[in-house]
């Protein structure tokens, strides 16, 4: 009974703690004794020293509860709560909106009620901590519209008249300083400050330096702390390591020593993240002294190294080659008990590789033999085995052997791969042999692994021993074993054995997959059964396999070997009709066959389908346009480098090199220089893509990590004047002799995309010059085009931003018909039209024609399928320049 009250008092206890007090007066009674008439006066709320009403508890409760509830078809939430809201004499207030606020658990439902409160409760009007709970709660939003509530809100603030205060410009700088889109908004936040009267705190510093390093903006992040410096306000040991940490990766070292100097003298004390910052600033700009000097000074204020604070400074000694050291620290850091990771022993192996002391990894390994274990050993022989160190790897592996029981399958599997690699077969195999004895099974990937290893090297006699062990032990040989096989038979001429093998893989549990039916049909083919692979062919899509471009360029390259070069050309257009994209190895093996029977004009016209589809031609494919050019259709190749490599060559023959026998003339800016290039033939015509000159730009951008193409970057002068090329005349140019007016560039059309490799790697913008010297001052259309490339996504450069510029002087050639030109030559040749247009072609190009007589019908029924671009007589035709927008 005792225990009873005493639950009913904490019971009473705990619910009078949430209720409100009335007070009234009794007005009628029954006669019985058990009803009252009470006359309620309504209450007044309480309120708290500042005069703001104090949250009802019981109310934040009871609606936090209704809002909770589930919704279905027959309740509504927000129903609910209007209804219980109509009972009450009092409606609530907006500091009882943000209890209420508080205590929901979703962004989206807290959104709701704060617009339910506007919208539907009489002559309620959100106060300024309303607004602030409800930014608070969007802040932690993951939603992909949130900015835009957030920035929606604000402006109903000042709608509404609302005047924020300090914390509602904290919440929405902690917002917006998330990354590069939010700098713009972050500056609104800095006018709001201003707009509403109010006053930065210390934490409204913190919120902005953090603002300004989360969007990786070093320099604003060090500006606001200068200026929390002057105010004499205090940062946190937090924002100085977020400083700190973006200060050294710029490597602005002065200003980082600055700031870790300040940060002692503040009476903040740097904690063991702080040091580490630095020791690995100092190690990277190869100051491992510096970075020692850092380390024991950490260690003597007491802070315990980790083993981040390990690494960083074992890798600052590493850079440094310091390979004593770098043992040294090592065996402190195990003294320490700190236990190695993967990227610990990863510096250590790398350093001792580079400086020839591999030998010492036995003393690394018995430095750290508490923690050696099978994982250990496995990543030590696999790392081994990446670097190139297989003797070093198998000499570890060997330990591992010996002192453990059980093994480790990765490292097992590694050891393998290595052997196989370096072609040690009978290591290998006798490997694979005894992996059993520790305890491990063998698996299929093991089997293949020997299996591709020995394939590769044709060793047939022991593939099929193990192909039989396979078969009679386990594990089953699945399909990369068969590929494997018939492959290896098809390099061995054995085309018997790699037919009854494909009928055994057919009569078996597993089904010829497309790389299957290529090593047969590459097998028959290369071995002279080509009808036999075709058929084979026509087989593999009658089961529904989709043939790729091996397929097809192997079918393609056996049909050109045999001189049949219509079905060799019939494959390559059903090779398209069917979607199937040839690579730069398809058209080489059909440029190599056109080329060798003498079908000159279909072999440009194909190269002409390469550069459409934006390939890049390799040393290949110029090695068969020079034997083009000369006109040597031999029959017996020797491959060898091509000595134009990354030029394209104009199809010319030898009675037209005779006739155009000239160097290249190349005409920097302001100055005219003859360049003899090393050996290129006449004829040579400077033609890059535009996936070429991408590549170039960003070359020349990235120069630090990428080498530019050494013919093409010289060919191409740089500018660095006020006035670039954009805004200047032609009658600037060299050779140019235009007079007077006003001019300027025009852009016309859409900005192109640019691809290299299927990813959007620059821009093209098209542009027309256009002057008003003409008659009546008019603007007037001139003849000067101009294609302009830069990097990135956007439709325009960037202030500053580096471009490539070509500028040439384009006629009406391209609108004549090439019939007319027949006509006038005399000759009965019909060539048809340019596959490219001189204002919106997709590549720079320079001719080597100068006058419109030399273009005589013989010359001009060989460019049938290449570009021609007819130039002034008087004026340079192509001007690609770097400039500056």
């Amino acid at each position: 009974m005792k225990h009873d009250q005493q639950l009913q008092q904490l019971y009473t206890i705990s619910k009078r703690r949430f209720a409100t007090k009335y007070s009234g007066r009794v007005v009628g009674e029954a006669q019985n004794g058990r009803a009252f008439a009470v006359e309620v006066e309504t209450p007044n709320l309480q309120r708290d020293i500042r005069g703001y009403a104090l949250p009802r508890r019981d109310l934040v409760c009871k609606i936090s509860k209704i809002l909770q509830s589930p919704s279905s078809s027959d309740s509504d939430p927000f129903l609910l709560l209007s209804d219980y809201l109509q009972t009450l004499a009092l409606n609530v207030t907006p500091s009882e909106v943000g209890e209420i606020l508080k205590s929901l658990r979703t962004p989206l439902k807290a959104l709701d009620f704060f617009r339910f409160c506007s919208s539907s409760i009489p002559n309620f009007r959100h106060d300024c901590f309303s607004y602030n709970q409800i930014l608070l709660i969007l802040s932690k939003s993951s939603a992909p519209d949130g900015i835009d509530i957030v920035n929606r809100i604000v402006d109903e603030m000042e709608r509404n008249g609302v005047k924020g205060n300090i914390s509602t410009v904290n919440i929405l700088i902690g917002i917006h300083g998330r990354g590069h889109e939010g700098l713009e908004d972050l500056g609104k936040c800095l006018g709001l400050v201003k707009k509403w009267d109010l006053m930065f705190t210390c934490y409204t510093y913190k919120c902005l330096l953090q603002a300004y390093l989360r969007s990786n903006d070093s320099a604003k992040a060090f500006e606001v702390y200068l200026e929390t410096r002057r105010r004499g306000y205090i940062l946190d040991i937090f924002s100085y390591n977020m400083l700190l940490d973006a200060l050294a990766r710029e490597e602005k070292v002065e200003q980082a020593y600055k700031v870790f100097a300040n940060m002692k003298r503040k009476h903040c004390v740097p904690d063991e993240y702080t040091y580490t910052i630095l020791i690995r600033m100092t190690g990277k700009i190869g100051k491992p002294d510096e970075s020692l000097a850092l380390f024991q000074e950490m260690m003597t204020n007491g802070c315990t190294p980790n083993l981040i604070a390990y690494n960083t400074m074992i890798q600052a000694l590493a850079n440094s080659r310091m390979v004593d050291k770098t043992i040294f620290l090592f065996s402190k850091m195990v003294e320490k008990d700190c236990q190695p990771n993967e990227f610990t022993y990863n510096i250590i192996l790398k350093v001792l590789a580079a400086e020839g002391q591999l030998s010492r990894l036995d003393e690394v390994v018995e430095v750290s033999k508490k923690y050696m274990n099978k994982s250990v050993y496995a990543y030590l022989v696999r790392t081994l085995n990446q670097l190139g160190h297989a003797s070093e790897a198998h000499r570890l592996f060997c330990n591992m052997w010996s002192f453990h029981d059980h093994g480790d399958k990765d490292a097992y599997m590694s050891m393998l791969e290595s052997l196989c690699s370096a072609g040690k077969t009978a290591e290998a195999l006798d490997l694979l042999s005894k992996i059993h004895e520790k305890g491990i099974s063998i698996d299929t990937n093991m089997c293949n692994t020997v299996f591709s290893a020995l394939g590769k090297l044709n060793q047939i006699s022991h593939l099929l021993d193990l192909y039989e062990r396979m078969k009679k032990d386990g594990p089953s040989p699945d399909i990369f074993s068969y590929n494997v096989l018939i492959s290896t038979f098809g390099r061995s001429g054995k085309v018997d054995e790699a037919v009854k093998l494909f009928e055994e893989i057919e009569n078996s549990n597993c089904k010829p997959d497309v790389i299957t039916y290529n090593s047969l049909i590459n097998c028959l083919g290369k071995n002279g059964c080509l009808d036999e692979a075709h058929m084979r062919f026509k087989e593999m899509q009658e089961k529904g396999l989709n043939p790729d471009v091996i397929t097809y360029s192997t079918l393609i390259e056996c049909f050109g070997k045999k001189s049949r070069v219509e079905m060799a050309c019939r494959l390559f257009d059903e090779m398209l009709a069917e979607g199937c994209c040839p690579n730069i190895v398809t058209y080489n093996i059909l440029l190599d066959c056109l080329e060798r029977r003498g079908k000159t004009a279909e072999a440009f016209e194909l190269y002409a389908k390469l550069k459409q589809q934006g390939l890049t031609p390799d040393s290949i494919t110029y090695t068969v346009l020079e034997r083009l050019q000369s006109g040597s259709h031999r029959t017996v190749r020797i491959r060898r480098q091509s000595p134009i490599t990354g030029w394209v060559v104009s199809p010319l023959r030898g009675h037209e090199q005779r006739q155009q026998s000239r160097w290249l003339l190349v005409q920097a800016y302001k100055a005219s220089v003859v360049l003899d290039w090393f050996g290129l033939p006449a004829g040579v015509k400077f033609d890059p893509t535009d996936q070429e000159l991408i590549e170039l730009l960003n070359a020349k951008v990235k120069a630090k990590y990428l080498k530019s193409h050494p013919l093409i970057d010289e060919f191409i002068p740089t500018i660095e004047r006020e006035d670039e090329i954009c805004y200047t005349h032609p009658e600037k140019l060299p050779d140019c002799d235009l007079q007077g007016g006003k001019t300027w560039w025009h852009k016309i059309g859409k900005m192109r995309p640019v691809t290299v490799n299927c990813k959007h790697k620059g821009c093209k913008k098209i542009l027309v010059l256009y002057t008003n010297f003409g008659k009546n001052r008019k603007p007037e259309k001139t003849n000067w085009v101009m294609h302009q490339y830069h990097l990135g996504q956007l439709e325009e450069e960037k202030e500053g931003e580096l471009i490539i510029s070509k500028i040439f002087y384009q006629t009406q050639l391209r609108q004549c018909s090439w019939p007319d030109w027949s006509a006038t030559t005399g000759e009965g040749s019909t060539v048809p039209n340019s596959r490219r247009d001189s204002v919106s072609g997709s590549s720079a190009s320079m001719s080597v024609i100068n006058k419109r007589d030399e273009l005589s019908g013989a010359g001009i029924s060989n460019y049938s399928t290449m570009d021609i671009q007819q130039m002034k007589s008087d004026h340079f035709s192509f001007c690609p320049i770097w400039g500056k927008p």
